[in-house]
């Protein structure tokens, strides 16, 4: 497919896989990243489809990532930094989660009508013992107000590139858009420290929920095309085209090679 060509009509190579790295280095994580994958728990994995039970179909998911260093300030970005002026912001290292992060993400979860993962602990190790440590170098910005913590970003560093993993925040403070403020938090952090990738996950066809990653500014968006194997300038066709059915798919979604 060339780039900026039209999607109508183009059947979609699909594929998932995983893969169950016992260590991972920053330039590892950064290649994986490069390549459309992305963390599951203490895996890492790649996915062109998911499937929505609203339209009982499979749907296309698309990877996004910024250049950090490209990125301009926006007028709406503007308002979310003056809006939260009053809050306090921490960086921890090394993060595990502890009860009163486990709380916040309770409380958050059960305000948002979409499932998510149980808990934290269960996002970031799954069925591995969080005392045997992680593969990866997960870091999260917490924002408190006063002494009650509000808001938690987890994110994954790289050599050079940075990976959003959970946003959550208290749902009495839903009107300060925190969730898009930890991504601008995000940015500052990694774009201070050198780094030159931003991922902040998928977004999907026909799932408008996602689209708020696009915030950051979709003219310097860009999206995995796994039929290239190539990053592509975002374009809006690729959230509002229904894909054809598994059955017109090319290949047979199975483990892809490289």
């Amino acid at each position: 497919m060339e780039e900026g060509g039209n999607l109508q009509g183009q059947s979609c190579m699909a594929y998932r896989n995983m893969h169950h790295p016992t260590g991972l280095t920053g330039p590892e994580l950064d290649d994986y990243l490069a390549r459309g994958w992305y963390r599951m728990q203490q895996s890492i994995f790649t996915i062109t489809h998911s499937f929505r039970e609203s339209v009982m179909d499979f749907c296309p998911v698309w990877w996004l990532r910024f250049p950090v260093n490209d990125l301009a300030e926006h007028d709406s970005h503007a308002r979310i930094r003056r809006r939260a002026r009053h809050l306090q912001v921490r960086l921890q290292s090394s993060f595990h989660p502890d009860a009163s992060s486990e709380e916040l993400y309770r409380r958050y979860l059960a305000s948002v009508p979409f499932e998510g993962y149980p808990s934290i602990t269960d996002a970031l190790y799954g069925e591995s013992d969080p005392l045997s440590g992680t593969i990866y170098d997960t870091n999260a910005l917490i924002v408190s107000d006063g002494n009650k913590m509000v808001a938690m970003g987890i994110f994954d560093l790289g050599a050079r590139a940075t990976a959003s993993i959970l946003h959550f925040y208290d749902p009495d403070y839903a009107r300060y858009s925190l969730g898009k403020y930890l991504i601008l938090l995000t940015i500052d952090l990694i774009k201070a420290r050198g780094f030159d990738w931003y991922y902040p996950g998928y977004v999907v066809t026909g799932e408008r929920r996602f689209d708020y990653k696009l915030f950051l500014g979709r003219d310097k968006a860009s999206y995995f095309d796994p039929k290239e194997q190539a990053w592509v300038p975002f374009r809006e066709e690729i959230l509002e085209h229904m894909e054809a059915g598994p059955e017109e798919w090319e290949g047979d979604f199975g483990d892809m090679i490289f």
